[in-house]
């Protein structure tokens, strides 16, 4: 009976104690051309060491007001800096099958869209994503943005 409450005791503490791998996400951008309203920039995003993203994009600075409610009645606007990613170029997205996408996009346009499988054969869209269902596309060139978080 006591060895079955010190074994227990063992697995309690060796679970409330066990680290896992946090799962690491990080971006190298490298600037290609400045202009005098934009960034051309070289954008890589990876999970861990994975490459995931690989994607040439302009970087248009904007600023974003939203409203800020602390109280009931009472509420500011504050203004938030944030940088526009707009694909310029081309984009090659990585999946964690071994499977990836290289489009082509002019401005935030999508022009053209191939899709590989992990052997580098060209598949469908179909065979790409499989029965994946989702709201939007997820091909579009302009829909991500980096907020720098000033009030």
């Amino acid at each position: 009976m006591k060895k079955n409450y010190l074994t227990a005791l063992v697995v309690l503490f060796s679970t409330l104690f066990a680290i896992g791998q946090v799962d690491n996400h990080h971006i190298d951008i490298d600037t290609i051309t400045i202009f005098s309203n934009k960034v051309l920039v070289d954008f890589k995003s990876y999970s861990d060491t994975n490459l995931i993203e690989n994607i040439q994009a302009y970087l248009y600075t904007d600023t974003t007001e939203y409203k800020k409610t602390r109280w009931l009645f009472w509420s500011r606007n504050i203004q938030v800096v944030k940088d526009s990613v707009v694909y310029h170029g081309t984009a090659r997205i990585y999946g964690e099958s071994g499977k990836y996408r290289i489009g082509k996009y002019n401005n935030g346009k999508k022009i053209e869209m191939k899709y590989f499988d992990s052997k580098g054969d060209i598949i469908t869209k179909y065979e790409f994503y499989g029965r994946l269902r989702s709201q939007g596309d997820h091909e579009l060139g302009y829909n991500i943005f980096f907020i720098h978080g000033k009030n």
